[in-house]
């Protein structure tokens, strides 16, 4: 699967990069899920059904993380099996594993394919042209740029809004880019969003 030079080529772009764990950690919990159940009797298709989600979300048991850990590497450490386990059975069951062949040779782009059954858009790139470097502000070093992505908006928006509200503001998401930059009076940033539509982009404002 090149995944060791797949992941390397998305260092920068950690949406991107984290909808490609939801594939792969998704594909590996379905086919454990599978080869566990191979040799029960009758009912196997019915188990999986349950078994899926308390093997990805449910067999990582949260009080076993770090005390600590910030909420966010919490959450982004679950969404892989819980999210990428639903994203990858989705696909399975609409094209059997050969749309999972498929979806190796054209993996999600986003986080937003993960989140949203049928999502399947080209991100915005044009958001930072010519890289960050050229936009930090006057006595500052650009440290880096990297794109956030729904998942992540989604994340931050529901520290401040109720869920429902903040995953309809992030569902907007059609791209984003953010860069870093570091002076003697601290850290800076500069963040562009793409929304769908002038209302959206609306909403999330």
């Amino acid at each position: 699967l090149r995944l060791d030079s797949r992941m390397k080529a998305l260092k920068d772009d950690g949406d991107r990069g984290l909808a490609l764990e939801c594939l792969l950690e998704g594909e590996a919990t379905v086919v454990m899920v599978k080869v566990a159940l191979a040799e029960l009797p009758g009912e196997a298709s019915e188990l999986e059904e349950s078994l899926g989600p308390l093997l990805s979300a449910g067999a990582l048991e949260r009080d076993s993380v770090p005390k600590g850990l910030p909420d966010y590497f919490v959450e982004q450490l679950f969404f892989p099996y819980a999210d990428g386990t639903a994203y990858v059975q989705r696909a399975l069951k609409k094209g059997g594993w050969g749309a999972i062949d498929a979806l190796w040779k054209n993996p999600p782009q986003s986080t937003s394919e993960i989140l949203h059954d049928g999502a399947r858009f080209t991100p915005a790139t044009d958001l930072l042209s010519g890289g960050g470097a050229r936009y930090a502000p006057a006595g500052s070093r650009y440290l880096y740029s990297d794109t956030l992505g729904e998942w992540t908006v989604r994340f931050l928006l529901r520290r401040t809004l109720p869920e429902a509200e903040a995953d309809e503001a992030a569902s907007g998401w059609r791209g984003d880019r953010i860069a870093f930059y570091s002076s003697s009076s601290g850290i800076s940033y500069l963040w562009r969003v793409r929304l769908e539509s002038p209302a959206a982009a609306e909403r999330f404002e």
